[in-house]
Protein backbone atom coordinates (compact mmCIF):
# COMPACT_ATOMS: atom_id res chain seq x y z
CA UNK A 1 0.00 0.00 0.00
CA UNK A 2 2.82 2.41 0.89
CA UNK A 3 4.57 1.73 -2.42
CA UNK A 4 1.38 2.42 -4.35
CA UNK A 5 0.83 5.64 -2.36
CA UNK A 6 4.36 6.82 -3.11
CA UNK A 7 3.83 5.94 -6.79
CA UNK A 8 0.57 7.91 -6.87
CA UNK A 9 2.16 10.96 -5.23
CA UNK A 10 5.07 10.89 -7.68
CA UNK A 11 2.73 10.67 -10.66
CA UNK A 12 0.48 13.40 -9.26
CA UNK A 13 3.48 15.69 -8.75
CA UNK A 14 4.72 15.15 -12.30
CA UNK A 15 1.26 15.87 -13.68
CA UNK A 16 0.91 19.04 -11.59
CA UNK A 17 4.29 20.30 -12.77
CA UNK A 18 3.29 19.72 -16.36
CA UNK A 19 -0.16 21.27 -15.94
CA UNK A 20 1.11 24.37 -14.16
CA UNK A 21 4.08 24.77 -16.49
CA UNK A 22 6.58 25.05 -13.63
CA UNK A 23 9.64 26.83 -14.98
CA UNK A 24 12.42 27.04 -12.36
CA UNK A 25 14.86 28.60 -14.84
CA UNK A 26 12.74 31.76 -15.01
CA UNK A 27 12.66 32.17 -18.79
CA UNK A 28 9.54 32.17 -20.92
CA UNK A 29 8.52 29.05 -22.78
CA UNK A 30 6.05 28.97 -25.65
CA UNK A 31 2.65 27.58 -24.74
CA UNK A 32 2.48 23.90 -25.80
CA UNK A 33 0.59 23.32 -29.02
CA UNK A 34 -1.19 20.25 -27.67
CA UNK A 35 -1.66 18.32 -24.43
CA UNK A 36 -1.61 14.53 -24.69
CA UNK A 37 -2.65 12.20 -21.89
CA UNK A 38 -0.71 8.93 -21.65
CA UNK A 39 -1.37 5.81 -19.57
CA UNK A 40 1.39 3.21 -19.69
CA UNK A 41 2.09 -0.11 -18.02
CA UNK A 42 4.53 -0.56 -15.14
CA UNK A 43 7.89 1.24 -15.33
CA UNK A 44 9.70 -1.72 -13.76
CA UNK A 45 11.44 -2.78 -16.98
CA UNK A 46 13.85 -0.95 -19.26
CA UNK A 47 11.48 -1.50 -22.20
CA UNK A 48 8.78 0.66 -20.62
CA UNK A 49 11.23 3.24 -19.34
CA UNK A 50 12.50 3.62 -22.91
CA UNK A 51 8.98 3.97 -24.30
CA UNK A 52 8.34 6.83 -21.87
CA UNK A 53 11.72 8.40 -22.70
CA UNK A 54 10.98 8.21 -26.43
CA UNK A 55 7.64 9.93 -25.88
CA UNK A 56 9.17 12.65 -23.72
CA UNK A 57 11.93 13.39 -26.22
CA UNK A 58 9.50 13.61 -29.15
CA UNK A 59 7.15 15.80 -27.12
CA UNK A 60 9.96 18.16 -26.15
CA UNK A 61 11.03 18.51 -29.77
CA UNK A 62 7.47 19.29 -30.85
CA UNK A 63 6.60 21.53 -27.87
CA UNK A 64 3.86 19.18 -26.69
CA UNK A 65 2.73 18.78 -23.09
CA UNK A 66 2.48 15.17 -21.86
CA UNK A 67 0.47 14.06 -18.86
CA UNK A 68 2.00 10.61 -18.25
CA UNK A 69 0.86 8.06 -15.69
CA UNK A 70 1.54 4.35 -15.41
CA UNK A 71 0.23 1.29 -13.61
CA UNK A 72 2.18 -0.14 -10.68
CA UNK A 73 2.35 -3.58 -12.30
CA UNK A 74 1.27 -5.51 -15.40
CA UNK A 75 -1.97 -6.73 -13.82
CA UNK A 76 -3.14 -3.46 -12.24
CA UNK A 77 -6.28 -3.28 -14.37
CA UNK A 78 -8.50 -1.31 -11.98
CA UNK A 79 -5.67 1.11 -11.22
CA UNK A 80 -5.13 1.78 -14.92
CA UNK A 81 -8.86 2.34 -15.48
CA UNK A 82 -8.88 4.97 -12.72
CA UNK A 83 -5.90 6.72 -14.35
CA UNK A 84 -7.67 6.80 -17.70
CA UNK A 85 -10.82 8.20 -16.10
CA UNK A 86 -8.78 10.88 -14.29
CA UNK A 87 -7.04 11.98 -17.49
CA UNK A 88 -10.37 12.22 -19.30
CA UNK A 89 -11.39 14.81 -16.72
CA UNK A 90 -8.39 16.93 -17.73
CA UNK A 91 -8.21 19.22 -20.72
CA UNK A 92 -6.37 16.97 -23.18
CA UNK A 93 -6.30 16.91 -26.97
CA UNK A 94 -5.66 13.15 -27.31
CA UNK A 95 -5.26 10.04 -25.19
CA UNK A 96 -2.69 7.25 -25.54
CA UNK A 97 -3.12 3.95 -23.68
CA UNK A 98 -0.97 0.82 -23.35
CA UNK A 99 -3.75 -1.42 -22.04
CA UNK A 100 -3.16 -3.98 -19.31
CA UNK A 101 -6.37 -5.60 -20.56
CA UNK A 102 -6.81 -5.53 -24.34
CA UNK A 103 -10.32 -6.90 -23.96
CA UNK A 104 -11.49 -3.88 -21.97
CA UNK A 105 -10.86 -0.95 -24.32
CA UNK A 106 -14.24 -0.24 -25.91
CA UNK A 107 -15.30 1.98 -23.01
CA UNK A 108 -12.15 4.07 -23.50
CA UNK A 109 -12.89 4.53 -27.20
CA UNK A 110 -16.50 5.50 -26.43
CA UNK A 111 -15.53 7.91 -23.63
CA UNK A 112 -13.04 9.65 -25.92
CA UNK A 113 -15.62 9.83 -28.69
CA UNK A 114 -18.04 11.53 -26.30
CA UNK A 115 -15.39 14.17 -25.57
CA UNK A 116 -14.40 14.50 -29.24
CA UNK A 117 -10.77 13.50 -28.70
CA UNK A 118 -8.82 10.81 -30.56
CA UNK A 119 -7.48 7.77 -28.72
CA UNK A 120 -4.52 5.54 -29.62
CA UNK A 121 -2.92 2.39 -28.26
CA UNK A 122 0.84 1.99 -27.95
CA UNK A 123 2.89 -1.23 -27.70
CA UNK A 124 -0.27 -3.25 -27.00
CA UNK A 125 -3.38 -3.07 -29.18
CA UNK A 126 -7.06 -3.30 -28.28
CA UNK A 127 -8.87 -6.57 -28.96
CA UNK A 128 -12.50 -5.68 -28.24
CA UNK A 129 -12.69 -2.68 -30.58
CA UNK A 130 -10.76 -0.76 -33.24
CA UNK A 131 -8.32 1.85 -31.93
CA UNK A 132 -5.26 3.03 -33.92
CA UNK A 133 -2.16 1.14 -32.80
CA UNK A 134 1.55 2.03 -32.79
CA UNK A 135 4.12 -0.64 -31.97
CA UNK A 136 5.69 -3.90 -33.09
CA UNK A 137 4.13 -6.34 -35.53
CA UNK A 138 3.32 -9.04 -32.98
CA UNK A 139 2.54 -11.79 -35.50
CA UNK A 140 5.91 -11.23 -37.13
CA UNK A 141 7.66 -11.56 -33.77
CA UNK A 142 6.04 -14.91 -33.00
CA UNK A 143 6.58 -16.25 -36.51
CA UNK A 144 10.21 -15.10 -36.58
CA UNK A 145 10.96 -16.86 -33.29
CA UNK A 146 9.35 -20.05 -34.58
CA UNK A 147 11.21 -19.96 -37.89
CA UNK A 148 14.54 -19.50 -36.11
CA UNK A 149 13.96 -22.65 -34.06
CA UNK A 150 12.59 -24.58 -37.03
CA UNK A 151 15.78 -23.81 -38.96
CA UNK A 152 18.24 -24.47 -36.15
CA UNK A 153 16.81 -27.39 -34.15
CA UNK A 154 16.91 -31.06 -35.22
CA UNK A 155 13.68 -32.73 -36.33
CA UNK A 156 11.66 -33.99 -33.38
CA UNK A 157 12.92 -31.35 -30.94
CA UNK A 158 10.56 -30.24 -28.19
CA UNK A 159 9.79 -26.56 -27.59
CA UNK A 160 7.77 -24.59 -25.07
CA UNK A 161 6.51 -21.04 -24.53
CA UNK A 162 6.82 -18.93 -21.40
CA UNK A 163 4.52 -15.94 -21.74
CA UNK A 164 2.89 -13.10 -19.87
CA UNK A 165 -0.76 -12.20 -19.41
CA UNK A 166 -2.81 -13.39 -22.35
CA UNK A 167 -5.35 -10.59 -22.00
CA UNK A 168 -2.61 -8.31 -23.33
CA UNK A 169 -2.69 -8.38 -27.13
CA UNK A 170 1.08 -8.13 -27.57
CA UNK A 171 1.79 -11.25 -25.53
CA UNK A 172 -1.24 -13.22 -26.68
CA UNK A 173 -0.56 -12.67 -30.38
CA UNK A 174 3.14 -13.52 -30.08
CA UNK A 175 2.22 -16.73 -28.28
CA UNK A 176 -0.45 -17.69 -30.81
CA UNK A 177 1.68 -16.89 -33.87
CA UNK A 178 4.61 -18.89 -32.52
CA UNK A 179 2.42 -21.87 -31.60
CA UNK A 180 0.67 -21.93 -34.97
CA UNK A 181 3.97 -21.77 -36.87
CA UNK A 182 5.46 -24.64 -34.82
CA UNK A 183 2.35 -26.78 -35.30
CA UNK A 184 2.33 -26.09 -39.04
CA UNK A 185 5.96 -27.03 -39.60
CA UNK A 186 5.47 -30.64 -38.48
CA UNK A 187 9.11 -31.09 -37.52
CA UNK A 188 9.01 -29.79 -33.94
CA UNK A 189 6.74 -30.63 -31.04
CA UNK A 190 5.10 -27.87 -29.01
CA UNK A 191 5.14 -29.33 -25.51
CA UNK A 192 3.16 -26.57 -23.83
CA UNK A 193 2.57 -22.93 -23.01
CA UNK A 194 3.08 -21.51 -19.54
CA UNK A 195 1.39 -18.12 -19.56
CA UNK A 196 0.22 -15.60 -17.01
CA UNK A 197 3.77 -14.74 -15.90
CA UNK A 198 3.64 -11.30 -14.29
CA UNK A 199 7.22 -10.95 -13.09
CA UNK A 200 10.65 -12.60 -12.89
CA UNK A 201 9.64 -15.05 -10.14
CA UNK A 202 6.54 -16.36 -11.90
CA UNK A 203 8.53 -16.69 -15.15
CA UNK A 204 11.07 -18.84 -13.30
CA UNK A 205 8.24 -21.15 -12.22
CA UNK A 206 6.93 -21.34 -15.78
CA UNK A 207 10.36 -22.17 -17.15
CA UNK A 208 10.94 -24.84 -14.51
CA UNK A 209 7.68 -26.54 -15.38
CA UNK A 210 8.66 -26.74 -19.05
CA UNK A 211 12.19 -27.93 -18.28
CA UNK A 212 10.58 -30.86 -16.44
CA UNK A 213 8.94 -31.69 -19.78
CA UNK A 214 12.42 -32.05 -21.33
CA UNK A 215 12.15 -29.19 -23.78
CA UNK A 216 15.01 -28.33 -26.11
CA UNK A 217 14.08 -24.66 -26.50
CA UNK A 218 11.96 -21.95 -24.89
CA UNK A 219 10.32 -18.98 -26.59
CA UNK A 220 9.85 -16.17 -24.06
CA UNK A 221 7.53 -13.32 -24.99
CA UNK A 222 9.55 -10.58 -23.23
CA UNK A 223 13.08 -9.85 -22.08
CA UNK A 224 12.20 -10.12 -18.38
CA UNK A 225 10.65 -13.54 -18.95
CA UNK A 226 13.61 -14.55 -21.10
CA UNK A 227 16.13 -13.56 -18.44
CA UNK A 228 14.19 -15.58 -15.87
CA UNK A 229 14.15 -18.58 -18.20
CA UNK A 230 17.87 -18.26 -18.95
CA UNK A 231 18.67 -18.12 -15.22
CA UNK A 232 16.56 -21.25 -14.66
CA UNK A 233 18.26 -23.09 -17.52
CA UNK A 234 21.67 -22.18 -16.11
CA UNK A 235 20.66 -23.18 -12.57
CA UNK A 236 19.52 -26.59 -13.78
CA UNK A 237 22.60 -27.16 -15.93
CA UNK A 238 20.45 -27.71 -19.01
CA UNK A 239 21.37 -27.12 -22.63
CA UNK A 240 18.16 -25.45 -23.68
CA UNK A 241 17.91 -22.67 -26.23
CA UNK A 242 16.23 -19.43 -25.15
CA UNK A 243 14.65 -16.99 -27.61
CA UNK A 244 13.29 -13.73 -26.18
CA UNK A 245 11.88 -10.34 -27.22
CA UNK A 246 12.73 -6.64 -26.48
CA UNK A 247 15.64 -4.30 -27.04
CA UNK A 248 17.15 -3.53 -23.67
CA UNK A 249 20.67 -3.55 -22.28
CA UNK A 250 20.49 -6.75 -20.24
CA UNK A 251 18.80 -8.65 -23.08
CA UNK A 252 21.44 -7.57 -25.60
CA UNK A 253 24.15 -8.62 -23.17
CA UNK A 254 22.40 -12.00 -22.81
CA UNK A 255 22.80 -12.55 -26.55
CA UNK A 256 26.43 -11.48 -26.46
CA UNK A 257 27.25 -13.88 -23.61
CA UNK A 258 25.20 -16.77 -25.00
CA UNK A 259 22.48 -16.77 -22.33
CA UNK A 260 20.01 -16.05 -25.15
CA UNK A 261 20.39 -17.95 -28.41
CA UNK A 262 18.34 -15.28 -30.16
CA UNK A 263 16.61 -11.99 -29.42
CA UNK A 264 13.92 -10.30 -31.47
CA UNK A 265 14.27 -6.56 -31.13
CA UNK A 266 11.59 -3.96 -30.54
CA UNK A 267 12.88 -0.52 -29.70
CA UNK A 268 11.03 1.13 -26.83
CA UNK A 269 12.51 4.49 -27.81
CA UNK A 270 11.10 4.16 -31.32
CA UNK A 271 7.71 3.00 -30.10
CA UNK A 272 7.51 6.04 -27.85
CA UNK A 273 8.63 8.60 -30.42
CA UNK A 274 6.54 7.13 -33.25
CA UNK A 275 3.50 7.19 -30.99
CA UNK A 276 3.80 10.92 -30.34
CA UNK A 277 4.55 11.58 -34.03
CA UNK A 278 1.44 9.61 -35.07
CA UNK A 279 -0.81 11.35 -32.55
CA UNK A 280 0.42 14.77 -33.69
CA UNK A 281 -0.16 13.87 -37.33
CA UNK A 282 -3.77 12.99 -36.52
CA UNK A 283 -4.27 16.18 -34.48
CA UNK A 284 -2.98 18.22 -37.42
CA UNK A 285 -5.58 16.67 -39.68
CA UNK A 286 -3.41 14.10 -41.43
CA UNK A 287 -4.71 10.62 -42.14
CA UNK A 288 -3.03 7.95 -40.01
CA UNK A 289 -3.04 4.19 -40.46
CA UNK A 290 -4.97 1.83 -38.21
CA UNK A 291 -1.63 0.12 -37.52
CA UNK A 292 1.75 1.85 -37.42
CA UNK A 293 4.46 -0.80 -37.12
CA UNK A 294 8.05 -0.31 -36.07
CA UNK A 295 10.74 -2.60 -37.45
CA UNK A 296 12.57 -5.40 -35.66
CA UNK A 297 15.59 -7.66 -36.14
CA UNK A 298 16.60 -11.17 -35.18
CA UNK A 299 19.85 -11.02 -33.22
CA UNK A 300 22.12 -14.02 -32.64
CA UNK A 301 25.80 -14.60 -31.88
CA UNK A 302 26.45 -14.04 -35.59
CA UNK A 303 25.29 -10.43 -35.72
CA UNK A 304 25.11 -9.11 -32.14
CA UNK A 305 28.49 -7.33 -32.24
CA UNK A 306 27.64 -5.56 -35.51
CA UNK A 307 24.29 -4.52 -34.02
CA UNK A 308 25.91 -3.16 -30.84
CA UNK A 309 28.45 -1.17 -32.86
CA UNK A 310 25.67 0.28 -34.99
CA UNK A 311 23.59 1.12 -31.93
CA UNK A 312 26.56 2.79 -30.25
CA UNK A 313 27.25 4.89 -33.37
CA UNK A 314 23.61 5.98 -33.54
CA UNK A 315 23.59 7.00 -29.87
CA UNK A 316 26.81 9.01 -30.34
CA UNK A 317 25.34 10.76 -33.38
CA UNK A 318 22.20 11.61 -31.42
CA UNK A 319 24.17 13.01 -28.46
CA UNK A 320 26.22 15.24 -30.78
CA UNK A 321 23.15 16.55 -32.60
Amino acid sequence: MKNKLRHFKAVLLSVLLLVTGCNPAGYEVAEPAYTIGVVLKSQESEHWIRIRAGMEQAAEEENVRLLITWASDESALAEQKDMIADLLRCKIDALVVAPCDSWDCAWVRDACADKGIPVFTTDTAALDCEIPYIGSHQEWIGQTAAQYLIQTLPQGSRVGVVSGLQRQQSLAVRTAAFSEAIDACGGLELVGVRDGCRDFASAVEGARALLEENVDALFCTSAVIGLAAAATVRENGEEVRVVAVDTQTDALEAVRTGAFDALITQSGDEIGSRTIETVLAALRGEEVSAETYIGGELLTADNIEEYLQRQNAEEKAWSVS
